[in-house]
């Protein structure tokens, strides 16, 4: 079971890399998406979130240890359950995939879009809001206290800011 909502900072700030996910039920969980999927899981009743930020939906067979969107959406689903979520209340967000253009590129974000689906389907989750597709990276932020979810973007020449920040 994840801590008591009392004794929770809603200002501290948990940050998700490429091919990781975190789970909670305070503060803020946040990424920079380009070409990546996020899919977003929050239990309203219980106030428990999760994000899972993948690049590959299907794991290579060629990749002993790869991490895919497969894999970190199970896991990270197990973890909401562990930790006191009720499968019944989960919804999801769908967000990223940029649309850069160039058709390998277009290929592997579709993968990872139906990847998703898939799963949201097999473990009966209804998807509230898909927004992909976008021609610039994106900042995400899921607010933990109440489920609210802001989707930012990232304009060229900010990238530099937030690489730095990153490296602290």
């Amino acid at each position: 079971m994840l801590d008591d909502r009392t004794s929770c900072d809603f200002n501290e700030i948990k940050f998700v890399k490429p091919d990781e996910y975190k789970v909670a039920n305070c503060g803020v969980i946040y990424t920079v998406l380009g070409t990546c999927i996020a899919v977003l899981l929050w239990d309203k009743k219980n106030h428990i979130g999760g994000l899972a930020h993948y690049r590959i939906g299907k794991k290579p067979l060629n990749k002993g240890s790869y991490i895919s969107g497969e894999e970190l959406l199970e896991k990270m689903y197990e973890e909401m359950i562990k930790s006191g979520a009720d499968s019944s209340f989960i919804t999801a967000n769908l967000i990223g995939g940029m649309d850069t253009g160039r058709e390998i590129a277009s290929k592997i974000v579709d993968d990872n879009i139906e990847t998703a689906l898939k799963f949201l389907l097999k473990n009966r989750i209804e998807l509230k809001n898909r927004k992909t597709g976008f021609n610039l990276p994106l900042r995400i932020r899921f607010y933990l206290e109440d489920g609210r979810v802001t989707i930012q973007k990232i304009e060229y020449g900010e990238e530099k800011e937030w690489l730095r920040w990153k490296r602290q």
